[in-house]
């Protein structure tokens, strides 16, 4: 067997792998991976969650704006309200 050929048939069977892989091991790989996660989110059902208000001369609306967010139905353990406001001049800070 010459080096060529020897080439060319370690490619033919690279090239047999990944069409392989691409029509059995990918659709097998998300078949075991959704199972496997499941099992670690059970613990954490719910993430925490960080909302962000940019603001920018918002004084009329920022009360309301920031009870909204207040009232959602999630834990408020879990939520966090952060307001930003950059250089408003009518109060909103």
């Amino acid at each position: 067997m010459t080096a060529l050929t020897l080439v060319a048939e370690v490619a033919l069977w690279a090239a047999l792998a990944v069409v392989a892989y691409v029509y059995l091991g990918y659709p097998l790989t998300l078949l075991v991976l959704p199972r496997q996660r499941s099992r670690t989110q059970a613990a954490t059902a719910l993430p925490r969650v960080t909302v962000l208000i940019a603001a920018h001369n918002e004084a009329p609306h920022i009360v309301s704006t920031v009870e909204n967010k207040l009232a959602q139905d999630y834990p408020p353990e879990l939520l966090d309200v952060i307001v930003v406001s950059d250089g408003s001049i009518d109060g909103t800070d």
